[in-house]
């Protein structure tokens, strides 16, 4: 039972309804979000040690207690019934509320007429490790309160209304959305609910194993996991059984095909993608579907096929559905992997175009900043290309793409015959060259400019750091005799001896500049040695 509800008033009374576990690094924000826009919090504990219910009493909330029983749909009814509002909108701690102006929700359940059923919100979750990715899902989080209307599933569970209602029946709105924390990583946070959410989905596909729903949020989880592998089966039977049960209005339907198809891309089943694809209704094509298919034809030499799928990921509105959607891709994704496809099939002006338009969506993500310098110096347009990477290297993220960036940028200083270009790029680990090929570049580049004591430091420090390396070990041996220091240049290749398997060279070289010392009997010596070696190779 739930309260009983106020009376009508022209001002509707709108609770808002959480449930919460130690969610002190969150619920601040998230109750802060919701203070002058709600009635009241109805705030449900399942168990907290820290400071959640201490916080949120704080700031005003009715907190009620909730012994945790391994669902959360058990749990998230217990918050509807003491919720006293005309309207209901369910949030979590890691959630934050967003209106586009001031008393957007009070007026949503205002309107008259209003929709039945309340209305769906879009819920924005940020991802990845710098959370600079989202994905957009639509839940029914708004819904007038005393209608029947209860939350099912163990987990992921979802508001169900006591008749038969489709998708439709729902109101679309922009005016209020909520952004959901909970995907960005923050210590073992991540792991900690990935082992939970697994442990409830295969309890939930024990306890009813004929339901596509399960498999389907099994199967994502393993993918979450990074197990493509065992989340394929799971996805192509959630398919299977969508399709013998009538296939379903589902709001999300498009995904099943979606996942199935990342799955079979993230093993390599390049075929099996298509396959997926081929199956999927008309109206549920997604770009999500089109970017892996896309990818697939790629990697299957199908360039042409490829880039009419990612052109469509992200030019045709209607593959981007809102109930489920990834926004990258329907922007940048498809635009980055455009960008590659064009370059391998000769159309670099298009390459280039599409990895300048994949970073008006993400500014900063190092492949495209690599992407783009990489295309531009391809064109000729060097100062484009410098200012590309630029951004690249003063960025925060790396991923590996610095160092194939400073490869563009040493390539650019060679065309230009540009030394001091030359020294930018070798700053830093150059993908294609060792350690020891890239100080011993920098001592070149150096001496190119002049700068003696740069050339030297560089060399210097290079032997310090890889006294292995016989390279660098006779190169400060030449530089030290060039400059008249023998008797260092001597101590230098004597302690080369000390490393393992010394080259014949450095004992041809330490036998010559013992010979100019004077020291004959160890010249002699040395240069047997060498002889040994040489002949040997």
């Amino acid at each position: 039972m739930r309260p009983a509800k106020r009376a009508s008033k022209a001002r509707p009374f709108i609770s808002a309804c959480l449930i919460v576990r130690n969610e002190e690094h969150n619920i601040e924000r998230c109750l802060r979000s919701l203070q002058g826009t709600v009635d009241e919090i109805v705030l449900l504990d399942t168990g907290s040690t820290d400071r959640t219910v201490e916080i949120a009493e704080s700031l005003g909330a009715r907190v009620f207690h909730f012994r945790w029983c391994d669902d959360f749909s058990a749990a998230r009814n217990e918050s509807l019934r003491h919720a006293r509002g005309d309207w209901i909108i369910w949030i979590d701690g890691d959630d934050e509320l967003v209106l586009s102006e001031p008393d957007a929700l009070r007026r949503l359940c205002l309107a008259r007429p209003h929709p039945e059923w309340g209305y769906w919100v879009n819920v924005r979750s940020p991802y990845g490790a710098t959370g600079d990715q989202e994905v957009v899902v639509r839940h029914w989080r708004i819904f007038p309160n005393h209608k029947d209307v209860w939350f099912r599933g163990r987990i992921h569970e979802e508001p169900w209304p006591p008749v038969r209602i489709e998708p439709p029946d729902i109101g679309e709105q922009d005016t209020v959305r909520v952004d959901h924390w909970g995907y960005v990583p923050r210590g073992d946070l991540m792991q900690r609910k990935s082992e939970r959410n697994a442990r409830l989905l295969e309890l939930s596909l024990r306890e009813d194993p004929s339901n596509p729903l399960h498999y389907y949020n099994l199967g994502r989880q393993r993918l979450r996991e990074g197990r493509p592998a065992d989340a394929l089966p799971l996805l192509e039977q959630a398919l299977e059984l969508w399709a013998a049960q009538g296939q379903p209005n589902w709001s999300f339907a498009h995904s099943l095909f979606s996942f199935a198809a990342q799955a079979a891309l993230d093993i390599g089943a390049f075929e099996r993608v298509l396959d997926i694809e081929a199956k999927a209704p008309d109206d549920l094509v997604s770009a999500e579907l089109l970017c892996s298919a896309g990818i697939a034809c790629w990697r299957l030499d199908r360039r042409e096929q490829a880039i009419a799928r990612l052109n469509r990921a992200h030019q045709d509105p209607g593959v981007i559905k809102a109930h489920l959607h990834d926004v990258s891709r329907s922007t940048w994704h498809p635009l980055l992997m455009l960008s590659g496809l064009y370059d391998q099939t000769g159309q670099i002006e298009k390459g280039y175009a599409c990895a300048t338009r994949a970073a008006e969506f993400n500014p900063d993500h190092p492949e495209i900043l690599l992407a783009a310098g990489y295309l531009a110096a391809k064109l000729n347009r060097y100062e484009e290309s410098l200012a590309w990477l630029s951004r690249l290297f003063e960025g925060e993220r790396d991923d590996g793409f610095k160092a194939q960036g400073r490869y563009v940028l040493l390539s650019l200083a060679n065309v230009r015959g540009d030394p001091a270009l030359a020294l930018r790029a070798l700053s830093g680990d150059v993908a294609g060259m060792s350690e020891e090929q890239r100080l011993l570049r920098r001592a070149e580049t150096h001496a190119r400019l002049g700068d003696i004591q740069a050339q030297y430091e560089d060399l210097h420090s290079g032997v310090e750091k890889l006294p292995g390396s016989s390279a660098l070990r006779l190169a400060l041996a030449d530089f030290l005799i060039q400059y008249g220091y023998e008797s260092e240049a001597l101590n230098v290749l004597g302690a080369g001896l000390d490393e393992p398997d010394p080259p014949a060279e450095l004992y041809q070289r330490l036998g010559t500049l013992l010979a100019k010392q004077g020291r004959l009997d160890d010249a002699a010596n040395a240069l047997r040695i060498y002889g040994e070696l040489a002949g040997a190779a």
